[in-house]
């Protein structure tokens, strides 16, 4: 007479492992498309009734955070470029870097004058400072800083409107962190040629 041995269904135990932590966080990298999504969500997720009551919803709504930190990265790449430049402040290809960079600030400027208010920026100079070499660090680490800035604006939930302060009104931390990083960064860029 045969007897079958019942089914059994083998219990998965992950392996021990005597490695640090650290290794084994190394050795198993999360995929690049879950980092991506856990990158991006906030910037689709975030500022909910914000984009609700500033856009009604819809496409446009949706898209204001990821096209908002995309033009944040741009202006902190053109900053960095900046930062390695050492020859002549008046050299063509420096001229242009500057200028592109300013263009970019100014574009970023007036995004965020829909959380900041109306933009009370002067037009800026496509001419350098002379000492751009020497700014050049200080205006990519205060892009760095606009960067953060945004990205943790851009998750949060909600923030007042401009027209929603009054006068006497304080200002929400995270509209502060951004317009203090934003006024920093137009210090450091647009400083006496």
């Amino acid at each position: 007479m045969v007897v079958e041995a019942p089914s059994v269904t083998p219990k998965i135990v992950a392996p021990v492992s005597s490695a640090p932590a650290r290794t084994v966080a190394r050795a198993e990298p999360a995929p690049k498309a879950v980092a991506a999504r856990a990158v991006e969500a906030p910037l689709t997720i975030g500022l909910e009734r914000w984009r609700a009551r500033t856009f009604g919803g819809g496409a446009a709504a949706d898209a204001f955070g990821p096209q908002l930190s995309d033009m944040v990265d741009r202006l902190r790449a053109q900053a960095h470029r900046l930062s390695r430049w050492t020859s002549r402040p008046a050299s063509r290809p420096v001229v242009e870097d500057y200028g592109a960079f300013m263009r970019e600030l100014e574009a970023v400027d007036r995004q965020l004058a829909l959380f900041l208010g109306s933009s009370t920026r002067p037009l800026s100079s496509a001419v350098p400072p002379a000492d751009l070499g020497s700014r050049g660090a200080v205006i990519a680490a205060r892009a760095d800083a606009l960067r953060s800035a945004v990205r943790a604006l851009l998750a949060h939930d909600d923030v007042p409107l401009p027209t929603d302060l009054a006068s006497g009104d304080a200002e929400p931390e995270p509209l502060a962190a951004v317009r203090r990083a934003l006024d920093a960064l137009w210090a450091a860029a647009a400083a006496e040629k």
